[in-house]
């Protein structure tokens, strides 16, 4: 009996409910005899617009939309009101798809579901297929949602690790790079000082000359360049181990 005077109240104080009496009445009196004949069966109920669900005794989270169109009528009202195409609507314990129809059926925005009881969530699917909304929503337990969370931590840690182990490859390779073209710019340097002062000496011609110098100086670039990427090897391989913070 409270039970019936709790659905009373709730279809006279709800605003379509006040607005079409009868017809909820009649819709609340229609499904009590249904649920009571076939109490396990579910039964397709219509929803808004083409979009339907199943129903049964018991199923309080959706029975609701039965007597009056829209349970909730406040936060669905805003949903079928703002929602576009194109719109992704998260819905977070999703129950059996009230919100997930509306968002998905209705809108025709894209949806994550999310609903953590099993039982729940397979009922939830089945509303979604009757509906074909599959291509339009994608449903999580909380139990996937975390494994695909893990899958993802430690794909990101891996990433990571590959990254740091580079970055000491790529340091290292710069760091041996650096040396290798010190010890050259220092032959080079050799090499032009020896052709400077015989080619003031009139030993050899300006071509020789201008080969030793542009060596030198192409030497020297060089060193340069290498300096400079070394130094930027380190600070990735510092930023890696929280030295450098942007």
């Amino acid at each position: 009996m409270d039970k019936i005077k709790r659905t009373f109240g709730f279809i006279f104080s709800h605003p379509l409910g006040k607005r079409h009496l009868l017809k909820s009445l009649l819709r609340f009196i229609v499904w009590q005899l249904q649920s009571s004949l076939s109490p396990s069966k579910l039964i397709i109920k219509p929803y808004v617009g083409d979009v339907k669900f199943y129903a049964k005794k018991g199923l309080t989270g959706i029975t609701g939309n039965i007597y009056t169109g829209l349970h909730e009528f406040g936060d669905m009202g805003f949903l079928l009101h703002f929602l576009r195409p194109g719109d992704v609507f998260f819905d977070i314990g999703a129950n059996v798809g009230s919100y997930t129809l509306l968002a998905s059926g209705v809108c025709k925005a894209k949806t994550i579901a999310i609903e953590p009881v099993q039982t729940t969530f397979n009922m939830l699917q089945q509303n979604i297929i009757l509906n074909n909304l599959q291509n339009k929503t994608q449903i999580k337990t909380a139990e996937l949602l975390e494994k695909d969370a893990e899958i993802t931590l430690n794909a990101t840690k891996t990433q990571l690790q590959q990254n740091i182990e580079q970055a000491y490859v790529n340091l290292n390779s710069a760091q041996k790079r650096y040396d290798v073209l010190s010890d050259q710019v220092n032959a080079f340097k050799e090499s032009f000082r020896e052709a400077e002062v015989k080619f003031n000496a009139g030993v050899i011609t300006s071509d020789v000359y201008l080969i030793a110098k542009n060596n030198y100086d192409n030497a020297n670039i060089n060193l340069i360049i290498a300096r400079y990427d070394y130094v930027f090897r380190s600070m990735i391989l510092d930023y890696y181990s929280g030295k450098l913070t942007f």
